[in-house]
């Protein structure tokens, strides 16, 4: 398992020209193409589209997109800190805690920042311009990423109520969950996914052929 906040060096971008402290990234493409040059348009659950300048690009110049459907996933890094890498991936998800009266599902696949990849769970985070920066998980053999909590949120006892309703198939992060401490998830966000790994692998069985 590995943590994707910071991820490797970006490589070797000489066709750059001097740095204007923007952000870099590279776009790969389900085509198996890789297109790089400077972020457009930053992401958050709006955004179906990764749109790009060229290096080298003059003023007024049209942009490249490409639209979320193309995308396989997008790495990210501050130009004068090209080692300091995000990876992003786009997915769908239902972005409304587990039985909230609008708990649905986003229309499109949206550009959601890696934080925790396991054997049997991923997590990211997504910027929502109305409730802020929240906390999705996706695991092989789902259709959609499920909203789990707020990023750097307490957990209140309404939240500890829907984590345990999500993962009540799993007696190991029940029994967690009860266990946690209000700040746990500030403290220690990774110890809940790598816990949330060993009890799906542990609990009913899950099609693990997507990894």
């Amino acid at each position: 398992m590995s943590l994707l906040c910071l991820g490797a060096h970006a490589g070797n971008n000489s066709k750059k020209k001097p740095s204007k402290n923007l952000t870099c990234c590279k776009v790969y493409l389900k085509d198996g193409t890789v297109h790089e040059g400077y972020l457009d348009i930053w992401f958050d659950n709006s955004i179906d589209i990764v749109r790009i300048n060229d290096y080298n690009a003059k003023l007024f110049s049209k942009s490249k997109k490409w639209n979320e459907s193309l995308v396989d996933s997008v790495v990210t890094w501050p130009e004068a800190y090209p080692q300091f890498t995000l990876r992003w991936v786009p997915i769908k998800a239902k972005m409304f805690y587990i039985g909230q009266q609008h708990e649905v599902l986003t229309p499109y696949r949206i550009f959601m920042l890696q934080i925790f990849e396991g054997r049997n769970v991923s997590a990211y985070i997504v910027n929502n311009r109305v409730f802020g920066k929240r906390v999705v998980y996706y695991a092989p053999g789902m259709t959609e990423g499920h909203a789990i909590f707020k990023f750097d949120g307490t957990l209140t006892e309404k939240r500890r109520k829907t984590l345990k309703e999500e993962f009540k198939d799993y007696p190991l992060m029940t029994d967690f969950i009860d266990r946690m401490q209000k700040d746990a998830l500030k403290k220690n966000l990774m110890a809940f996914f790598i816990r949330l790994d060993e009890a799906m692998g542990e609990g009913k069985a899950i099609n693990n052929s997507a990894y």
